[in-house]
């Protein structure tokens, strides 16, 4: 892929945080903590739906997807089982609808379930028509799946906020219905081809079978990751309040700033590690190897930068997110560890052991589980953070041990000191920021000099590599 092509994924992903970050703070402005809440909830159950609808066949298509001779028929086998079991979820909802409301939302409403129908359905098209663009390797169509919903949202709560109206919970929700609802009804008209081509393929039921054990324990895998990283939103809600939960989404929406790095990467390299694979390309250990130490350096100066700069939060948020700055910083643990973990774990996948996927989130599940309990009661939105950085960085090391015993040795321990360090800084400064003050940001500021002194030749590396695949391959 030349460099048009990575600049073309990366487009997404950067104008998705761009237009979160612009977004923000309008929201908590114009809406009361309780609201951002329930935005929240809905992001919940969407990604719940997609892990366990979705049946692993989505991750399945992309692991086929260069191998396969009949790409229509794959991708019918891929879609066909998990929107009729979708459908079959929605007859059940619609019979009565408010019960889904009021769990979700502690609202009675049943046009908010029915909002949250468009949206699941919406969300699902989505998902399977981008990995169509993302396999053909289109990267700005596959980029506007990715930002244009959030543009849309930002439209739409910023003409509420111009007109005066709209700054109720079923006008937040229906915004982000809409937003969702467009952009998958635009990649249907992109690509209905694709869908009327794959209606007129006959499904092979062994192929099926081939590709639900391939993805059957992504399911059980997905749904114990969706508690993973949806226990502590859920538990906030029950334990804690709404302004709890509205607090710690908005410090997580922030932490969007790392998910650009989680969302390039992803696009990128699973793909690229299972063409290697086909191809037999006999350096492709030495690659993952390599980019695996590019990744631990980004990670580590991700967290140092943040930890230094995360007080500039106050200058745009409402006096009452005040303690979104030092929540900041564990809440980067999803993103910025997770994404360390593809690079030593892609070995699973390529060994095809995906029940190890199961193990690792389960286990890394539990421990979350348990943690919220122990620490949400005393310490709110900050202990539900401080939950969350100690299971992604468990989840790492259980992953990438995994991978190192299923697939090929490779070293390891530095990523392990080096995370640890950062997953301890992390947690002091998110339960013993208020009491230190100001000078955590410049112990954070110091921890950015050290790494970068320390990864100066690594850096110089990786610079020269970007440059000289430029030079190879240009952008025209």
């Amino acid at each position: 892929m030349n460099v048009k092509g990575v600049l073309g994924f990366a487009l997404g992903p950067l104008a998705a945080a761009l237009f979160g970050f612009i977004t923000l703070p309008v929201v908590t402005w114009f809406y009361a903590a309780e609201d951002v809440g329930r935005l929240a909830m809905l992001q919940v159950a969407i990604n719940l739906t997609m892990l366990l609808f979705g049946l692993g066949l989505d991750q399945a298509y992309v692991r086929e997807y260069h191998a396969h001779g009949n790409r229509a028929a794959l991708f019918k086998i891929a879609v066909t089982p998990g929107l009729g079991l979708l459908v079959l979820a929605a007859l059940v909802v619609l019979a009565a609808p408010s019960l889904l409301a009021q769990v979700l939302f502690d609202l009675k409403d049943a046009s908010l379930a029915l909002m949250v129908l468009v949206c699941v359905f919406s969300a699902f098209a989505l998902r399977f028509l981008s990995l169509v663009l993302r396999m053909e390797e289109r990267g700005v169509a596959f980029s506007v799946g990715q930002f244009l919903p959030k543009l849309i949202f930002l439209l739409m709560i910023g003409g509420y906020a111009i007109f005066g109206f709209g700054d109720d919970t079923r006008s937040l929700l229906l915004a982000h219905t809409l937003s969702l609802c467009a952009v998958a009804l635009l990649f249907f008209s992109m690509r209905w081809r694709v869908c009327l081509d794959a209606v007129k393929q006959p499904v092979a039921l062994g192929e099926l079978r081939a590709m639900l054990r391939y993805g059957f324990p992504l399911i059980f895998a997905g749904l114990a990751f969706w508690g993973l990283t949806a226990s502590d939103k859920i538990l906030l809600r029950t334990l804690a309040d709404l302004d709890q939960l509205g607090m710690y989404s908005v410090a997580v929406s922030f932490a969007g700033a790392a998910l650009v790095m989680k969302m390039i990467f992803q696009t990128l390299w699973a793909p690229q590690v299972y063409k290697w694979e086909v191809e037999g390309e006999g350096k492709a250990m030495q690659r993952i190897q390599s980019m695996n130490r590019y990744m631990l350096v980004a990670v580590t100066l991700s967290f140092c930068l943040v930890g230094s700069l995360s007080w500039l939060v106050d200058y745009v948020l409402p006096p009452e997110y005040r303690q979104v700055k030092l929540v900041l910083i564990s809440c980067l643990g999803y993103p910025l560890l997770l994404t360390l973990s593809e690079t030593t774990a892609v070995g699973i996948n390529l060994a095809k052991k995906t029940g190890y996927a199961l193990a690792v989130a389960g286990v890394a599940f539990v421990i979350n589980l348990g943690l919220n309990l122990l620490l949400i009661p005393t310490y709110g939105a900050a202990g539900a953070a401080v939950a969350t950085i100690i299971s992604f960085w468990l989840f790492f090391i259980i992953r990438s041990e995994c991978a190192y015993r299923v697939w090929k040795p490779f070293p390891r321990m530095e990523q392990y000191l080096v995370t640890a360090v950062l997953t301890s800084l992390a947690v002091w400064t998110t339960l013993d920021g208020d009491r230190i003050g100001g000078v955590i940001h410049l112990f954070w500021g110091g921890m950015l000099l050290i790494f970068s002194a320390l990864y100066a030749k690594t850096l110089f590396h990786f610079f020269a590599l970007i440059a000289k695949c430029a030079r190879r391959h240009p952008a025209g």
